[in-house]
């Protein structure tokens, strides 16, 4: 199952339990249950719902967590079922905050989310970016983008510390790194 089915699926499962009690949260192991998805697997895709402000989660020391569907996932999935009239959470959002621009989740995640070029665009609309610290950031995705073909770690850690004084793009860059890099 890829990381865009099972964020579909984590997405439309909190759905339906808000739907049967709006208070409660959802455990990792109920997820597990109800998604059929390895702990690993969830967890990296519940971090990116919280970043991408669609659920809520309460961290617990050890990696475990309760998440819980929010306003902007609900509105979301009530779009997608609006147009589609099913629970399938594959609408574009646009979301301000930290992250701005296009958001997907679903079987049809925007290509702003998987492709190398569309992320250069991303950085050129950004208002608040003076130009050259739009070309610099450009220049670090296309060596990050050199990086597929031969995958260099100390160059790869370079490069996350670098991204990581731009939280907007963070859940771009991770994206990216899960759909083009082979660990």
């Amino acid at each position: 199952m890829s990381n865009k089915e099972i964020r579909s699926k984590i997405l439309n499962h909190l759905y339906e339990v808000y739907e049967d009690d709006p208070f409660y949260y959802t455990s990792c192991e109920k997820l597990k249950l109800g998604i059929r998805a390895e702990e690993k697997e969830i967890k990296s895709n519940i971090m990116y719902l919280e970043q991408s402000k669609l659920i809520d989660v309460y961290w617990v020391l050890g990696g475990s967590f309760m998440a819980k569907i929010n306003s902007n996932g609900i509105n979301q999935i009530e779009e997608s079922q609006k147009q589609g009239g099913q629970k399938n959470a594959s609408v574009i959002l646009n979301v301000d905050g930290d992250i701005s621009g296009k958001v997907a989740i679903g079987e049809n995640i925007i290509q702003d989310m998987d492709d190398f070029n569309n992320l250069k665009n991303i950085v050129m609309e950004r208002k608040e970016l003076e130009n050259n610290k739009k070309s610099e950031i450009i220049l670090k995705i296309e060596e990050l983008e050199k990086l597929k073909s031969k995958i260099d770690m100390p160059k790869l850690e370079e490069l996350r510390k670098y991204f990581e004084k731009y939280s907007w793009i963070i859940p771009y860059i991770s994206n990216l790194i899960r759909n083009h890099f082979n660990f």
